[in-house]
């Protein structure tokens, strides 16, 4: 549950550049309204027999279980140095990767086929390096250590200020794995186009899936979703380049040891001999409807990630943690937009919904590509902000004890570097430390290096602003000091993860909620969610938040943005569902649950090389007042912003709770 806490006199506002909110006072009176509860067409059904959410894990005694060690690949060393691919290289959208560079394409692919072909036993695998997000829970390049390892989880840190460092070394590993696997393979080529394929393998990084960008619209790359794939590989025998056909090893990976999966994997994953994405009854992937699901919330993820680089605390970026409360804007983070895309694509059994198999899948290393492209575009336009002191997260590599906290110096487990120290936080604080491993990004590019924090600052936020800016075109102010100013209406919500086991989604809807809760993430008139990333482990109490974005269908229902207008409509229109494992679950068994609206003035100049400036925010309470899950007047202190005048009339329920909560 949220602790409680109440603002004292030293309470300070996050620095925004505040815009000067035009007053206003409601004359509108509706005609015979009279708020209920909870104002929605839907409600579970009271005859269905007590709801258990279906759990895809068996409880697992918390000890270290290790089938055959893992065959060290370095033995005079017997760890594998985290530095990164030779050169500098940018990563590139996947789809551009695939059409403008077939070489490099064709390359990236014959590395990926190779290192999924390798014995699962070997620690450099594509089945061990995969391992060490989640199961087999064991030590990877490191002793067995009962006294300090956690076997309850992988070394993976989620809801934590580590998020996105923790897993920049994860991918850096796996791209120099990647490369050295296509040196290798380019080598095998002969004949004129041999040196071609040994240039291209040089250049293979891992390439990013943009699922907010204009040119995506958050459909899965069509590359992911098919079954084979036409490369050119060297010849058996000859090395003669060669077209041939191949299981897409973007498609899925298969599992090879059997007895691998009976001892570290549970529940329906123990007999599932490959990754899996919606899967159906039967098992079968449903690619089509993760692609189906993840377009429908585009709009709310543009905006989200738009939103990401006004936030000025690296902590909020990255952790979907709730910290105590912030500015409504402030409760998405970089973590909560990465957790829907897990769950749109693994659905209620699928292996990317869940902590520890979501790294099988490789659909997981151009997701979190993107992951890190946004926190290394994050860190160009706020440089200085850095990992601040958190309440530590569970890893493998230590058991959490009360009071233990993250740090910018926590060693990033089991990440280390030649001399065998342990990679940390400190080591990537800057948008700039990503050159050093290898790579960069085209809104992050090499030839910045060295450059000033502030000429890198301003182009990186000028590519911010042409990728994610929304389109403005309605209910616009002229801003003071040019450009325009428009209100932002956003939906903030937050709950306890611990309160309901496994992954689960809270669904926003403006409308009637759809009687078919297997349609609910497709239908038209779902805004957003906020999910949970399916963790076995996560048993204490651990407050998550996020944000749906609602301007844009606000605007899209012809719904102007004067809270006049706004507030009855969202209060009769805006519903929250719970779904989980395919079952609705009342709102109700989701106590911690808060949902809360509010709307702010934003100013956005005409200058692209200057982010959107958020005022002072505005909690809208007669929208949320006296409905399961939402925000109640006495609730001020979990929300950095003031209370927004009333618009519902003065003798409303509403308005007549309020007033005795005040007196």
């Amino acid at each position: 549950m949220f602790p409680r806490h109440i603002p004292t006199s030293d309470y300070t506002s996050v620095p925004y550049i505040t815009v000067e909110l035009p007053s206003y006072t409601s004359s509108y009176v509706p005609p015979v309204y009279t708020p209920l509860p909870y104002e929605s067409s839907y409600a579970p059904d009271p005859d269905e027999p007590t709801y258990t959410p279906p759990n895809p894990y068996q409880t697992t005694s918390p000890t270290v279980v290790i089938v055959d060690p893992p065959q060290y690949t370095d033995h005079a060393r017997n760890f594998t140095p985290v530095v990164g691919a030779p050169g500098v290289e940018l990563r590139l959208p996947i789809d551009e990767l695939q059409a403008n560079y077939p070489d490099i394409w064709n390359m990236f692919c014959l590395a990926l086929e190779s290192m999924m072909a390798l014995e699962e036993s070997l620690d450099l695998s594509y089945y061990q390096i995969s391992g060490i997000h989640g199961v087999p829970h064991i030590p990877w390049q490191y002793p067995i250590d009962t006294a300090t390892q956690d076997p309850s989880r992988g070394y993976c840190t989620h809801g934590s200020a580590l998020f996105s460092t923790w897993h920049r070394p994860y991918l850096i590993l796996i791209e120099q794995l990647l490369y050295d696997h296509a040196v290798s393979e380019a080598a095998k080529f002969t004949g004129p186009d041999a040196q071609k394929y040994r240039d291209a393998a040089k250049k293979v990084r891992i390439p990013y899936w943009d699922w907010s960008s204009e040119a995506t619209k958050s459909h899965l790359p069509a590359v992911v979703m098919v079954e084979t794939l036409t490369v050119i590989k060297p010849a058996p025998g000859t090395g003669s380049p060669t077209q041939v056909t191949i299981p897409n090893p973007l498609f899925t990976y298969d599992f090879k040891r059997d007895d691998y999966r009976q001892t570290y994997f549970t529940g329906w994953f123990r007999d599932t001999d490959s990754t899996r994405r919606q899967p159906d009854a039967n098992g079968v992937s449903r690619n089509p409807l993760a692609d189906q699901e993840l377009a429908n919330t585009y709009d709310s993820r543009r905006q989200n990630t738009y939103n990401l680089f006004s936030i000025p605390s690296f902590q909020a970026f990255t952790s979907n943690a709730w910290d105590g409360g912030g500015a409504p804007n402030a409760w998405t983070s970089v973590e909560s937009i990465h957790n829907n895309i897990h769950s749109n694509i693994g659905g209620s059994l699928g292996h990317m919904s869940y902590v520890d198999y979501a790294g099988f899948d490789p659909i997981f290393w151009f997701h979190h590509s993107n992951v890190d492209r946004l926190t290394a575009i994050y860190q160009a336009v706020w440089p200085g902000n850095n990992v601040m002191p958190q309440s530590a997260s569970g890893t493998f590599a230590r058991i959490i004890q009360p009071g233990d906290i993250d740090t910018i110096d926590t060693p990033l487990y089991p990440f280390r570097h030649p001399n065998g120290v342990e990679w940390t936080s400190r080591d990537i604080s800057d948008a700039q430390s990503i050159f050093t491993y290898g790579y960069g990004y085209p809104e992050v590019p090499p030839q910045f290096y060295g450059q000033s924090d502030g000429v890198l600052q301003q182009f990186a936020t000028t590519k911010v602003n042409e990728l994610y800016r929304p389109v403005l075109s309605q209910s616009l102010t002229p801003a003071p000091a040019g450009g325009v100013v428009r209100r932002e209406w956003v939906a903030h919500l937050a709950y306890d993860q611990s309160e309901l086991v496994g992954a689960l989604n809270v669904l926003l809807f403006l409308g009637d909620v759809p009687e078919n809760v297997g349609n609910w993430q497709t239908e038209p008139n779902l805004v957003g969610e906020c999910a949970t990333f399916g963790d076995e482990s996560a048993t204490m109490s651990h407050v998550i938040k996020g944000t749906v974005p609602l301007t844009k269908a606000l605007m899209d229902n012809h719904i102007g943005l004067d809270p006049k207008d706004v507030v009855k409509y969202l209060r009769e229109n805006l519903h929250w569902v719970i779904k989980q494992g395919g079952y609705s679950v009342p709102v109700s068994q989701l106590k911690s649950l808060k949902v809360g609206i509010s709307s702010t003035q934003v100013a956005y100049s005409d200058d692209y090389t200057q982010l959107a400036q958020w005022g002072q925010a505005e909690t809208h309470y007669d929208i949320t007042d006296g409905k399961d899950g939402g925000l109640q007047p006495n609730e001020t202190y979990l929300v950095q912003s003031v209370e927004a005048p009333y618009v519902l009339p003065v003798n409303s329920t509403i308005t007549r709770r309020y007033a005795r909560l005040n007196l």
